[in-house]
């Protein structure tokens, strides 16, 4: 795996938000441009430029992979045949600043990836954070690391998507627009990176993808550039969980669309490896049935022994078996309704699914 010393002289201020500080304040000079943090040391970036695309184009998971592999990260992604639809992570190189609407979806609304006149890059990856059919809550989508082991996450470089921006810029028939016709609405779009290791919350990090809660209306903005997020404070993590939150909230849960779009992904080394193949992407699951109501069970395509990790929505284990033998039978009789995570590891690597919980 390629390891590159970084480092990136600034030029502008760069925005961040952690949790714990609690004293925001808009810096809305720096977030006209794109910010270009100091970053130095050695890091492994998942940068998506290793994924190939044809110009103007996107990979929404429809070859059902599973997911995809930039840097030292694994990106689940969870596509629905039936629907044809998708959720957890995408990449994209897609140039669309202007289209408005859901055959959009694809889009930064940068038109390209991070500082592609530096890097040479114009891919990206693409997040779609889902509802619950259930509960109506969003439902957090994790990255894990190719290596099986904890790590320290330095930051990433975020943006809106073309879809949300221009919802929440100009409204349409199912979202407000962002301040309202008078433009005193305190409206949000919130993104929140959770850290856990263990299943353990050790710290979240939260960033304003738009925020018109402004007393003076003159600071009021849309993310519309590439801004870093550092996450320092999550610590050694061996997950990240990204989930967003909006002031626009309806029956069905939120109306804002709940995409976002991440570059440069900076992850610190690990001092040693639990497995021998960093890189495997040959190792994939099946789990079935689903939807479940009393059982799963887990086929995988490599090695028959696994250690088996399921999540609840929030990222919490609630049910965990060190020495699962493929095909055998996971009660889930007693966990509630919803959308759940499998993630499945052994020494040639990780693999991650989802099920639902039905009655």
């Amino acid at each position: 795996m390629k390891v590159l010393t970084i480092v990136i002289i600034t030029t502008v201020f760069a925005f961040c938000q952690s949790n714990a500080q609690n004293n925001y304040k808009s810096p809305l000079e720096g977030l006209k441009a794109n910010s270009f943090f100091n970053i130095e040391g050695e890091f492994e970036i998942a940068d998506f430029e290793n994924l190939r695309l044809e110009p103007n184009s996107y990979w929404n998971g429809s070859d059902l992979s599973g997911g995809f592999q930039s840097g030292a990260v694994n990106f689940p992604n969870y596509y629905n045949e039936s629907w044809a639809s998708w959720s957890g992570w995408a990449y994209s190189n897609m140039a669309d600043d202007s289209t408005p609407g859901y055959l959009n979806q694809f889009s930064a609304i940068t038109a390209a990836g991070f500082n592609p006149d530096s890097s040479q890059g114009v891919n990206y990856g693409v997040a779609y954070v889902q509802a619950d059919f259930v509960t109506t809550e969003n439902i957090p989508i994790p990255l894990y690391f190719n290596d099986g082991n904890r790590h320290e996450v330095k930051g990433f470089y975020v943006t809106n998507s073309t879809f949300a921006s221009m919802t929440m810029e100009y409204g349409d028939d199912f979202t407000e627009k962002f301040g309202g016709e008078t433009g005193n609405d305190p409206d949000f779009f919130k993104l929140s990176v959770l850290g856990y290791f263990d299943g353990i919350e050790t710290d979240v990090v939260d960033f304003y993808l738009a925020d018109y809660r402004f007393a003076d209306n003159t600071l009021d903005y849309i993310i519309k550039t590439w801004q870093w997020v550092e996450l320092s404070s999550l610590g050694q993590v061996d997950s990240l969980h990204f989930t967003l939150s909006s002031s626009d909230v309806g029956v069905y849960g939120m109306n804002t669309p709940g995409y976002f779009c991440i570059d440069h992904l900076y992850v610190v080394p690990a001092g040693t490896f639990i497995n021998d193949n960093k890189n495997n992407t040959d190792f994939s699951i099946k789990v079935y049935p689903n939807p479940a109501t009393y059982f799963v069970s887990i086929t995988g395509n490599a090695e028959n022994v696994f250690r088996v990790s399921v999540f609840d929505i929030h990222g919490h284990i609630v049910l965990e078996n060190a020495g699962y033998s493929s095909g055998e039978m996971i009660d889930v009789k007693n966990l509630k309704e919803g959308f759940y995570f499998i993630r499945v590891q052994n020494k040639l690597g990780i693999s991650t699914g989802i099920f639902v919980k039905s009655r």
